[in-house]
């Protein structure tokens, strides 16, 4: 609901009031008993969904989700002011918003069952296994408070500042039934804890920016802007703390076990090798500083350019990272943390997994961007518009739910490259040619679109399929040897995996870097015809026929095997006689880019008949 509310023509105010509720229950209907595979109890009692179960080798997934069933209502209400006052030179703006957001969950978990390989699966040897036990629920309420001062100074007619503070207090999360339980580091004991972090209410945020036309003709203009940005955390990544004992029972077990054994591991009665969540209690928001300085120049009457530097810096960027890596690598016994503290008020003295996720917010990143644009208006009945851009993404770990990704828990700066999402070259152009046939209704209305598409591909990382170096499984890098072969044929993306890659030494990290490998590219091309007939001055018969990816090109998903943290799993096998053996599904590209029948992923045509008025 909104009010304005005019005082004076330099005087008016704005006020927001609003709600919002969400609400998602989802159980599979078609989830497989797990006794008619003889899963039944095997990560423990009261498993009445089948658990996943990936053969990394295969890139081979099947079963249910973890996580699931589940369900989620949201609430959020919004109570919000802005003034607006335009005094001479100067168009003021001054706000306040006030955020209030109700998020309720459950789920339960059927957890997973991973296999480094295809023989592993044969005899029933599970590699890594994980689950909590017990349904999870909680009731978190996160509000924020923002106020915020903007001028719009316009200094001379060929020169206008723009000048803003934003500050925003985004409110630690809590639990309504205090649920939220946390890893204590100093004490190696599990706390309750009724926020889930420190209160971050610093963020002070300010903008700067300028338009200038330096020869007065309308012609050219000079941008530039500067702005520090703070991000509010979303509820996920607490949310994980009332799952922690003793409401739930995070177990995996992360040594190779017959899979007759782990029923016992995961019995509650016999609770070991636990994994509890550890948020750290000065967890930041994340914030971005962002720059740029473009040119913008009207070459013709209709046709505009643009050339442009683009750039950002983030910082106090959410990481996952094993708290409990092993200190000497490849030797169990010196974990962090072996077994809950003997004081502790939920399970003293039960062991502790090898690998503890640990939120933080101590990752970075980096973007710099060329952008060059043209964009022609509608002229002769063509418009179009076309973008080229020149860019490098760089961050310790590119959050896409990517569980432990670092391979060095105790220094993630060595996991500084490429994001997960980097692409340095991209293309895009889109026009739209009206027909200049005149007539009747049959000729006239003809319209054909098109867009299309390229960019080079993205990076992906190359992982080991183990966790005896640090605990984590698929964290660990090879070594390079000899530079990777890139054959740009999806059958065996890599053709010398096993003359380029190498084990490291025994308690040593690969050399490898993250992201240094680069996947397929994406081309594309959608076309459009469409035919307007006017039945009457306000109703329109559209007619069109939508052709996605014309050319049915092939555009491919990254090489596999795919771990859960999206990496690529690589077995090397050392040979008796030196060297390393290879699976044959290694590098493999299984997938498409998108899913099919997404856009891109092939050869499509739509018909659609629609009556507007």
């Amino acid at each position: 609901m909104n009010e304005t509310h005019v005082f004076s023509s330099s005087l008016v105010n704005e006020a927001r009031i609003g709600a919002n509720r969400l609400h998602i229950l989802f159980n599979p209907n078609n989830a497989t008993d797990p006794a008619s595979l003889g899963l039944a109890g095997v990560l423990g009692p009261n498993q009445t969904f089948m658990p996943t179960i990936r053969i990394q080798d295969l890139g081979l997934v099947f079963g249910d989700e973890r996580n699931f069933p589940q369900g989620r209502g949201d609430t959020t209400y919004v109570l919000a002011d802005t003034l607006n006052y335009i005094r001479g030179s100067h168009s003021l703006k001054f706000g306040v918003e006030f955020r209030d957001f109700r998020n309720n969950n459950f789920n339960g978990d059927p957890g997973q069952l991973f296999f480094n390989t295809t023989n592993n699966f044969i005899n029933g040897t599970v590699d890594t296994s994980a689950r909590t036990l017990n349904n999870v629920a909680n009731r978190i309420d996160q509000n924020a408070l923002e106020f915020f001062a903007q001028d719009s100074y316009k200094i001379r007619p060929s020169l206008t500042l723009e000048l803003g503070l934003r500050y925003a207090w985004n409110k630690s999360p809590n639990e309504a039934k205090d649920r939220f339980v946390n890893f204590d580091l100093t004490s190696a004991e599990l706390v309750p804890v009724s926020d889930a972090y420190n209160q971050n209410n610093k963020n002070f945020q300010p903008r700067v920016g300028f338009a200038w036309d330096p020869f007065r003709s309308g012609k050219t203009v000079l941008r530039g802007a500067y702005g520090y940005q703070v991000d509010q955390p979303i509820t996920g990544i607490v949310t994980g703390l009332s799952s922690n004992p003793p409401f739930a029972v995070p177990i995996s077990v992360n040594t190779a076990t017959p899979i007759n054994s782990l029923g016992a591991q995961y019995d509650p009665a016999n609770a070991a090798n636990l994994a509890p969540l550890v948020v750290n209690p000065d967890f930041r928001n994340a914030n971005v500083q962002s720059w740029n300085l473009n040119l913008q120049q009207r070459v013709a009457p209709t046709l505009g350019v643009m050339v442009g530097y683009f750039g950002n810096k983030g910082t106090h960027l959410e990481i996952d990272r094993n708290i409990n890596q092993f200190a000497t690598l490849g030797t169990a016994s010196s974990r962090p943390f072996t077994a809950i503290a003997s004081g502790s008020q939920f399970f003293p003295g039960t062991s502790l997994s090898t690998s503890l996720t640990f939120r933080d917010s101590s990752a970075n990143s980096n973007y710099n961007a060329l952008w060059v644009t043209a964009n022609k208006t509608t002229s002769r009945g063509v418009q179009f518009n076309a973008s080229y851009t020149w860019s490098h993404s760089i961050d310790e770990v590119s959050r896409n739910n990517q569980l432990i990704f670092v391979q060095d828990s105790t220094n993630i700066e060595s996991s500084w490259g490429s994001s997960d999402f980097d692409v340095r070259h991209r293309f895009v152009a889109n026009a739209i040619y009206d027909f200049p046939f005149k007539g009747n209704r049959l000729v006239s209305g003809w319209r054909l679109a098109t867009i299309f598409s390229a960019q080079t591909g993205n990076p992906f990382t190359v992982v080991l399929a183990r966790a005896t170096t640090t605990g984590t499984a698929n964290v660990v890098r090879p070594d390079l040897v000899a530079p990777a072969t890139i054959s740009g044929d999806p059958s065996r993306w890599i053709t010398n995996a096993a003359t380029a890659f190498s084990l490291p030494a025994v308690g040593s990290f690969g050399n490898l870097g993250r992201n240094t490998i680069y996947g397929p590219g994406f081309t594309n091309l959608d076309l459009s015809l469409v035919k307007n007939t006017k039945i009457t001055e306000r109703v329109n018969l559209q007619f069109r026929t939508d052709v996605f990816d014309l050319f049915n090109h092939p555009n491919f998903g990254q090489p596999g095997p795919v771990a859960g943290n999206g990496a690529t799993v690589i077995t090397l096998t050392p040979l008796p006689g030196g060297g390393f053996s290879v699976p044959p599904s290694f590098s493999n590209i299984l997938t498409t880019r998108f899913p099919t029948s997404d856009s891109g992923s092939s050869r499509q045509l739509q018909l659609a008949l629609k009556l507007q008025f």
